[in-house]
Order: C-alpha cells, then structure tokens, then sequence
C-alpha cells in the first residue's frame, strides 16, 4: 500500500484521518499534504495508491509520489538496532510510502544514543534533504542532528557521527510546543556519500527540553529523499543556472567556486546576462547591427525597428 512516506528528510505522519471529500484530485494523507503523480486519474486519498497504474514522466514509486532525481530511493540502509522480529527496518524510509504503516524505528532499550544512515552509492553534490517524521510521535525526534559524510558510514558501536562528517542541521526548534515540523526540508551544500540522523538523550542532558522522549533515545522515519545539483545548477529545486568561467558553483547560493564569470554573464553566481551594446547570444560573440537602441541579448531583435545600412533582417 501507498501509505508511507525525502536529498528532501520526511518524517512519518499518524493515522489518516482525511477522507476523499477532504483530499482533492491527486492529494493523500493525513492532512492531504502528499502529492501522487499518477499518469492517469487520480490516487487513493489515505493510501496514495493510484487508480491507474503508471506514474508521470519523472515520478516513481508505488504512490508515484518519489521524484525520479531522488538519490535515496531503495539505496542501501542500515540503523542503530532493529526490534527481535524485524519490524519497522532501516529501508522502510526509502521505499516510497509516506504513510504511518512503514516507517523505520530504532528500538527503544533505554539507548542514549540513536541513527539511521542511508548510503547514496558515490559521492554527489547534495543541495537538499527531505524527511518526514512520524506525526504524532514528533516528541521522539525533538532534537535530532543531521549529518553528511564523504568516506566513512557509521560504524558500531557507535562512537559518534563519523570522522569528517559535516552537521547540516540541528533542531532546537522554538515553536509553542517545542516540537519540529513532521516535514522537514533543509538545504545541505556538501559533497557526500553517507546521509545521517542522529539522536541523543544522553544522561548528561540534565536540562533536556521538557517534550524530549524522557528516557529513550529513538530515529523514527517515515521518508527520507536526497537530492543534489549538477556542477552548473543551483537552488533549492536544482532550477537555477550559474555560468561561471571553471563550470563550477556552490548547489545551495550559486556562487561560483572560482569568481569568474563566462562572456556575457555576471553577478556571484554568474547568472546575469550582461552583453556589451551591440552583441547577443550564448557568450555574447553575435553582433546585431540594429539602427538605433540596441538589441535583445538572448535572440539579437533590435529594440527599435530599423537596421544600419547595408544591414536587414529580424535579427541584424
């Protein structure tokens, strides 16, 4: 079934309680806060499951709710401690189900220490990570760390988030209730391999938050989605271009590793066309021979009508 539940993280939601009067046309779950992106009709409003098979093009997974781009889907996973009868394993946050009936749970042993890994298979460019908790039970993961590693996955017993390991984010979340969002999105620039959720309720933290899980140190997830952005990419849906001069800049704000831009392109991230007077095209190396008032920089038409003599043509 559909539904279960992010390089998005997504952490597991409760019980459905949203019917199809609720849910519009291509929505499920508790709150109708998943999109199913089946190619015909619509889906199941509780269990994302749709009413035809097949899913558009760029979606997957049995809900077609995992964008084609996610790095984490059925990618090898591994967690702290499962229970004696193998409920709730590490890879039920990568199959695609958003849903409360899949989820991954560290067993609670009174561990002070708790995490889930994902290895993506090779290093890639991460921009963002999505996971979805477990609705209701959002007072477990109060707290939780994220991180990224390049070489080394985590190793038992544990001692710490690997060596290297970069810390993405760290929830002190100061909402009402103390408690984080059950969707989490957050932007992590990094190369990396390993993808990490930590948590800790060691007996030091005399002064833990009052929402923190009181003895137990749990991970409980219902998704998590990687993503990452080519070389010339960026932004949070990989949707922006840099044109820097070395073809390189940073996934998360563009800027270009190596400040130089390539012809006709400036700004940090190089994402500015800036032709000189007169020139258009992909690196500004095209003239337009426009009368007067220039030309447009992306397809040389002259802003004026009228060419220069002995020139004609839509672009001139």
């Amino acid at each position: 079934m559909c539904g279960l539940l992010t390089a998005l993280i997504l952490f597991c939601f409760g019980p459905f309680h949203v019917y199809s009067s609720r849910c519009s046309v291509g929505r499920f779950g508790d709150d109708c806060g998943f999109t199913c992106h089946c190619a015909n009709r619509g889906c199941d409003p509780d269990t994302g499951q749709c009413d035809v098979a097949g899913c558009q093009t760029g979606w997957k997974g049995p809900c077609c709710y995992v964008a084609s781009s996610d790095l984490a889907y059925h990618r090898a996973v591994n967690q702290s401690s499962v229970n004696s009868n193998h409920q709730w394993d590490a890879n039920e946050a990568v199959n695609g189900y958003p849903g409360q009936d899949s989820y991954s749970h560290t067993y609670p042993n009174a561990w002070r220490e708790a995490w889930w890994m994902v290895d993506l298979g090779q290093a890639h460019r991460i921009n963002t990570i999505n996971i979805v908790f477990k609705h209701q039970h959002k007072f477990i993961v109060s707290g939780y760390y994220l991180y990224v590693s390049l070489s080394s996955p985590v190793r038992q017993p544990y001692k710490g988030p690997p060596n290297g390991s970069h810390l993405c984010y760290h929830d002190d979340t100061t909402t009402p209730d103390g408690l984080p969002s059950y969707r989490q999105s957050r932007q992590c620039s990094v190369t990396g391999r390993y993808v990490i959720v930590y948590n800790n309720r060691s007996s030091s933290l005399v002064n833990s938050p009052s929402h923190y899980s009181p003895e137990d140190a749990v991970v409980e997830l219902c998704d998590v989605q990687v993503f990452n952005c080519s070389s010339t990419t960026f932004g949070p849906n990989c949707n922006k271009a840099c044109h820097c001069l070395k073809n390189d800049c940073n996934p998360v704000t563009g800027t270009c590793y190596v400040p130089e831009c390539l012809r006709g392109w400036s700004g940090d991230s190089c994402s500015t066309r800036d032709c000189t007077a007169g020139f258009f095209g992909p690196d500004c190396t095209t003239e337009c021979h426009c009368k007067t008032g220039g030309c447009n920089i992306v397809n040389g038409s002259c802003y004026t009508r009228g060419c220069q003599d002995g020139w004609r043509g839509d672009v001139t």
